[in-house]
């Protein structure tokens, strides 16, 4: 406190306080601000900033996260598997979506537990589809094509009760890098939820007379143009 007496004898008490804010540098405002910065980005990277659109009321969207695990009693020192996803009309494909893909160079191998006769080559080829429809069930196909045996492609030609079908190709690679087909197949992608394992038959052009000749030796054999 202060006093303060004046000519007449009046005699004043005060004090003096510093209401202002307090000065910041610039350089402290620049790294609060960057500390911000970085906890809003981590906060978003674990899911805590802005969330995707539910689909319409109606539609659907099915996202599809698997693998192809196992190539099974195919012939070559070496197998090459190859995918394909054909999507169904009325059905869009979203961000981060892998529509193909072709795996490592895989060696067959016995089963060391012969149990199966077969040889077995490790494939591990990842593949993620995230499928989204404005209607469901969709126009042109009778019943539920969630619904089980009511999948696959459609016989009717309205196109695939399925979201989508996968194509495979499995080939065999040589010592001079000649690629020869030992396979073709394909798999529906059916809607129900849940986790579930598929094992899809092959097949391949049958070759006779000079045809297996020319398999055998210049690995040349017969193939699908287009799939």
């Amino acid at each position: 406190w202060h006093r303060l007496t004046t000519d007449d004898g009046d005699v004043w008490m005060f004090r003096v306080e510093n209401l202002s804010e307090k000065a910041v540098d610039e350089a402290e405002r620049r790294a609060e601000r960057s500390r911000r910065l970085q906890d809003l980005s981590a906060r978003r990277q674990l899911g805590g900033g802005t969330f995707e659109r539910p689909p319409p009321p109606g539609g659907l969207r099915v996202m599809y996260l698997g693998e192809v695990a196992r190539a099974v009693g195919f012939e070559g020192s070496e197998l090459v598997v190859q995918y394909f996803a054909h999507v169904s009309e009325g059905w869009a494909v979203g961000p981060g979506s892998e529509l193909h893909g072709t795996s490592q160079a895989c060696r067959p191998r016995a089963d060391p537990r012969g149990w199966d006769p077969r040889s077995v080559a490790n494939v591990n080829l990842p593949l993620a589809l995230d499928l989204s429809a404005a209607e469901w069930p969709p126009r042109g196909l009778g019943g539920d094509p969630a619904a089980p045996g009511n999948e696959g492609i459609s016989s009717t030609g309205a196109g695939s009760a399925a979201p989508a079908t996968l194509f495979l190709q499995v080939l065999s690679r040589d010592g001079f890098g000649r690629h020869l087909v030992q396979g073709y197949g394909y798999a529906a992608l059916g809607a129900r939820p849940g986790a579930e394992a598929v094992s899809v038959r092959t097949w391949r052009p049958a070759a006779h007379g000079a045809a297996r000749v020319r398999r055998a030796f210049t690995h040349e054999g017969d193939e699908i143009a287009d799939l």
